[in-house]
């Protein structure tokens, strides 16, 4: 039985190190979404007047709307895990 408990001990041990570094990991990805984010707004609001006005704007305006939603995303994964 001792061998056993021992055996049952370790693996949950192990399973809550693998535990923290998930979490770990989430934090980082979570960090590294919200500062990306941030630059995205920012970016969008310098090519939000231009918009109209130029088509290679606009088609950069348009990918970003599309990183922001991946984005946001990513964010709203992570800190569901957390």
């Amino acid at each position: 039985m001792k061998n056993y408990t021992g055996s049952i001990r370790s693996k949950l041990s192990e399973l809550y190190g693998l535990s923290e570094q998930t979490d770990a990991v989430e934090k980082k990805i979570l960090a590294g979404a919200e500062q990306r984010l941030s630059v995205v707004n920012a970016e969008l609001d310098k090519l939000r007047p231009r918009v109209n006005l130029d088509d290679s704007a606009a088609d950069r305006y348009q990918d970003l709307i599309l990183e922001r939603g991946r984005l946001q995303e990513v964010i709203a994964n992570a800190r569901g895990r957390l």
